[in-house]
């Protein structure tokens, strides 16, 4: 009996610890980018390496230019 009450009362710690990992992970600024608004976007920026511009990705996959408030393609180079 007393392993069980042990392994419950882990469980009940390990279960804390994931809760506040996911909330810290929604709510603070951790793994985000400039895509990200005050929610995450789910697109990643991916820079060509020997233009220098920048393309956003979606989680479906493809590509398509980022573009500033212009309409110009960023390019960094």
């Amino acid at each position: 009996m007393e392993v069980y009450n042990r392994f419950k009362k882990d469980l009940f710690w390990v279960m804390i610890a994931f809760f506040i990992l996911q909330i810290a992970w929604h709510y603070l600024p951790i793994g985000r980018d400039n895509s990200d608004s005050s929610k995450r976007s789910g697109f990643s920026v991916h820079v060509d390496s020997l233009t220098g511009c920048e393309y956003l990705g979606g989680q479906s996959g493809g590509l398509t230019p980022r573009l500033d408030y212009n309409g110009k393609h960023i390019c960094n180079k």
